[in-house]
């Protein structure tokens, strides 16, 4: 939730990659691409993300 919170908003998505990558970078957590992509779907599934929403990268949401 930090990551998105600090990188993106309506207009700057993060690619799942690149959260991977920030992850490690910033809070030294090694994660793998799809237990990342499995976090934001349930982050998804939890917050009020439009529906009009694309889950193809970047991600294109705000988390409040």
């Amino acid at each position: 939730m930090e990551i998105l919170k600090a990188y993106t908003d309506e207009q700057h998505g993060l690619k799942v990659t690149e959260i991977v990558e920030l992850l490690n970078r910033d809070y030294s957590v090694s994660m793998e691409r799809k237990a990342v992509s499995r976090i934001l779907n349930d982050l998804y599934e939890l917050s009020e993300i439009s529906e009009n929403y694309d889950w193809k990268n970047p991600m294109r949401f705000t988390i409040l």
